[in-house]
């Protein structure tokens, strides 16, 4: 397949008298280790795979040494307007910014393309820190203006920004982020058991599962409310519910209600945990709920639909597109209908054999050797306009 790719990709710059050189700037979000950090890194290895015969790529990420995150993103800002920044561009065809912000220092001969993952900051501002929000907006409203093309990772942020800018509506294109393969169900842990003393104790299958950032943004409130439900009813008595990140804003809301309930002993927030434990956990969990109130893309689903792991999503536009076919979805304005999805794993009421069909199938639109054409296609677009 690698070889036919090649052959694919190459079509797709076949005119082009010259060596394409490609730049991807991470944002500053490898070494920090987020989402967009391994959307990053995947990106660039796979483009490195299927265009190292005739192209080349080169990864650009800039560490910051301040501890706060307010003064490394103002760090960031300066390096990437800096002279250095900008003789780096020189030579390069295409500089990919792949976090939303992008330099007002630019070349003229320099063609600039910059990955937007999602709206947050203007459908739901209110769960973002203030001076982030403002920040993230004015960031995403120069890129939409002066970028040669904005890539998004779902139709569904492609219909908001579209709705939002329409004046720029040409210069949008959806390329869908892959899986990331190291949460395969195929990956073996280095570790014989759990990192984190925490979650040493866990039954297989027998707990519910999220794992992100634990903020006020994924609506966590609806699944820490529903999960004292199910047990309350003496339903998921032997259950446990596994909140695994970071912790963020609005963190000490969600504390507050799991101390006030009679289950605090079966609500585990294990804050951040290794990439290992994270794989455990994927393996070894009835299933994963995923109650998010907005989203880009979504990129927990992919992990749960490779690891065959039961998925309980919100019925949220970008959740539907991504996991249409296997998730089992529940009414956000309806904490019973969470209750219902979650009586289904705890009943045995969940078809394993049809999913895990429909997953394998899924999973295929969603390799990097599939998605990465969509890229190659907007990087030949915007040398050849």
């Amino acid at each position: 397949m690698s070889t036919m790719n090649g052959i694919k990709f190459s079509k797709h710059l076949k005119g082009l008298d010259y060596k394409v050189r490609i730049l991807i700037d991470d944002g500053m979000q490898i070494n920090v280790g987020t989402g967009i950090g391994k959307y990053s890194l995947y990106l660039y290895n796979e483009l490195k795979r299927v265009l190292s015969s005739c192209d080349s790529v080169e990864l650009s990420q800039f560490t910051s040494e301040c501890s706060g995150k307010k003064a490394g993103r103002l760090k960031y800002l300066f390096y990437i307007n800096s002279k250095t920044f900008l003789d780096k561009c020189k030579d390069k065809e295409i500089v990919h910014f792949t976090n939303y912000a992008m330099p007002i220092r630019r070349n003229k001969n320099t063609k600039y393309i910059v990955t937007i993952h999602d709206l947050a900051s203007f459908l739901y501002p209110k769960t973002l820190p203030l001076l982030y929000a403002i920040y993230n907006r004015w960031c995403i409203k120069y890129a939409i203006r002066h970028s040669n093309a904005i890539l998004t990772v779902s139709n569904s942020v492609k219909e908001e920004i579209v709705h939002r800018f329409p004046k720029i509506s040409n210069k949008v294109r959806v390329a869908y982020p892959g899986v990331y393969e190291e949460f395969s169900k195929n990956k073996m842990p280095l570790t014989e058991t759990y990192e984190s003393k925490l979650l040493r104790n866990l039954k297989a299958n027998k707990f519910f599962l999220f794992i992100g950032t634990i903020e006020k943004r994924k609506n966590l409130a609806i699944l820490i409310d529903s999960f004292i439900k199910l047990k309350l009813s003496g339903k998921g008595k032997d259950y446990k519910l596994v909140l695994a990140g970071r912790f963020g804003v609005g963190f000490e809301d969600y504390m507050d209600i799991i101390n006030k309930s009679d289950c605090s002993d079966d609500i585990i927030t294990t804050g951040y945990i290794s990439s290992d434990d994270c794989i455990r956990l994927y393996q070894n969990a009835a299933a994963y709920v995923f109650p998010t109130v907005y989203e880009g893309f979504g990129s927990t689903q992919l992990e749960c639909m490779i690891n065959h792991l039961p998925l309980i999503c919100s019925s949220i536009p970008t959740n539907k597109e991504v996991s249409g076919k296997y998730s089992l979805f529940f009414d956000l304005s309806d904490t019973s209908s969470l209750v219902r999805k979650m009586e289904q794993i705890v009943f045995n009421q969940y078809d394993y054999l049809s999913k895990a069909k429909i997953a394998d199938e899924t999973i295929q639109k969603f390799l990097w050797e599939n998605v990465i054409s969509d890229y190659i296609v907007v990087y030949k677009k915007v040398l050849t306009n």
